[in-house]
């Protein structure tokens, strides 16, 4: 898939976006279940420590709030969640 940006600031987002374009739901991957402490800034995955993209799920009348690792794309649940 070829995407075209032309703010070239965001062409990492679009480049990690069209991935889960092309290979469908990106909640099919494994999800890691993380106990939350005092901040989640690092990926325990690989290490990376700028933060992490938020993605949201249904999960019967719950909406999780998960984090993917822009670095190597593990999706994690902290067990935040959201009214809705």
């Amino acid at each position: 898939m070829k995407i075209i940006c032309a703010n070239p600031r965001n062409l990492w987002i679009i480049n990690f976006l069209a991935p889960l374009r092309e290979t469908g739901d990106t909640m099919n991957r494994e999800i890691k279940q993380i106990e939350f402490k005092d901040e989640f800034t690092d990926c325990p995955e690989c290490g990376y420590k700028d933060g992490f993209h938020s993605v949201f799920k249904k999960d019967g009348s719950t909406t999780k709030w998960l984090f993917i690792c822009p670095s190597c794309h593990t999706v994690f649940d902290i067990g935040f969640t959201v009214p809705g």
